[in-house]
């Protein structure tokens, strides 16, 4: 469990009481740019490694942890190499199935391309299996999605890797990329808006689906901003 929000705590806190399995909560920082906040997220990182190594993991080399962190870069490139290429559901459940296995369909690379329609922007929280069928609907209606800006989508596909910051010290450039997401929950939130005006303007949007659940305060929050 992550503290990106009040539910998440307290879902974590029912849980504890109510399983015997291990459990381990993860203290996400929400004022992204205070010198603190990647101290407090580097700090989380190696509680996190420190509680699975409890469960029987092992702490990887800072050089096989780089190795890793350029591989999912690559993977990523991948990702980002086939939007345009696939179908709207198809692009993202793709990147939604990296985000739960850490790996690319090879078999995703087929050229389909994307469906004509008004092209719209989902925006929100993230996407259940069940729920890529609202690009079905969508389509139907004469849309299509061409920017998949939910949690599940490509907004949380972390920026490139800085080779030479890898190679220094590969943990504290993870945290950096991870802080450097754009989220609702952040603050200041502004870098939501920064990348969504500019993938906006790139993909041609015409109008914004708004994604979020009747329980997500931090969504709510954003829906006349």
């Amino acid at each position: 469990f992550s503290t990106v929000c009040d539910q998440m705590r307290r879902i974590a806190e029912v849980f504890s009481i109510n399983s015997d399995v291990p459990m381990f909560l993860f203290n996400v920082p929400t004022a992204c740019r205070i010198p603190s906040a990647p101290k407090l997220y580097l700090s989380e990182l190696r509680r996190l490694g420190r509680f699975l190594e409890r469960l029987g993991g092992c702490s990887p080399t800072p050089q096989r942890l780089a190795e890793v962190m350029f591989h999912y870069d690559c993977q990523r490139a991948q990702l980002r190499a086939l939007q345009g290429r696939l179908s709207a559901r198809r692009y993202s459940e793709a990147i939604a199935q990296f985000h739960l296995k850490g790996s690319v369909n090879a078999e995703s690379g087929a050229e389909e391309g994307t469906a004509g329609g008004v092209p719209l922007a989902l925006v929100g929280g993230p996407m259940l299996a069940h729920h890529f069928r609202l690009f079905d609907m969508i389509e139907e209606a004469g849309g299509v999605v061409t920017l998949d800006g939910t949690t599940s989508g490509e907004r949380t596909l972390l920026d490139p890797f800085d080779p030479d910051r890898v190679r220094a010290d590969p943990l504290a450039e993870l945290a950096e990329a991870y802080l450097r997401i754009p989220e609702a929950f952040r603050r200041p939130n502004d870098g939501l808006y920064h990348w969504l005006k500019r993938t906006i303007v790139q993909r041609s949007v015409r109008g914004i689906i708004f994604w979020r659940y009747l329980w997500c305060d931090t969504w709510r929050a954003e829906t006349q901003r």
